[in-house]
């Protein structure tokens, strides 16, 4: 077996923290950011959802998972991040934990090792995203949050 690696996943997207945040948390936690990057990265924008929106739509985060081998880590900075729902964040999180790869959300925050119960960080994801749609559904609407 190899080195494991040290992956990054950065989703830019509404409401989730800039791409220039993420990768400078990212580095600070242990990923390589510079010429041999192992970040991988989606953009999305609002108005792309549906079924299964995730696993058809985020082509970076796929081509991690199909990356991610067993021993590596994966580190996500921020729940939102992890997923554009709870269920989507669902499935790759069980991918990851398919795959005998380790996660890492917000720093130690959330540590997923293989074989782990997910369903505290899909918990997490499902809230953190509530909140942000409130926020981005009060300033839509002239309304402080």
């Amino acid at each position: 077996m190899s080195n494991p690696k040290t992956w990054g996943y950065v989703l830019i997207a509404p409401g989730r923290p800039t791409k220039a945040d993420q990768i400078k948390t990212l580095a600070a936690l242990g990923v390589e950011t510079g010429k041999r990057s192992t970040v991988w990265e989606d953009q999305i924008t609002v108005g792309k959802r549906g079924r299964n929106a995730g696993q058809t739509q985020l082509d970076g985060r796929n081509d991690l998972i199909r990356a991610a081998i067993k021993g590596d880590r994966v580190v996500i900075t921020n729940p939102l991040c992890v997923g554009l729902s709870a269920s989507d964040a669902e499935w790759f999180l069980g991918q990851m934990r398919d795959n005998d790869v380790s996660v890492s959300v917000n720093g130690s925050f959330f540590q997923i090792e293989p074989g782990d119960d997910i369903a505290a960080l899909v918990e997490e994801v499902g809230k953190a995203q509530t909140r942000a749609n409130t926020a981005r559904s009060r300033s839509i609407n002239g309304r402080k949050s």
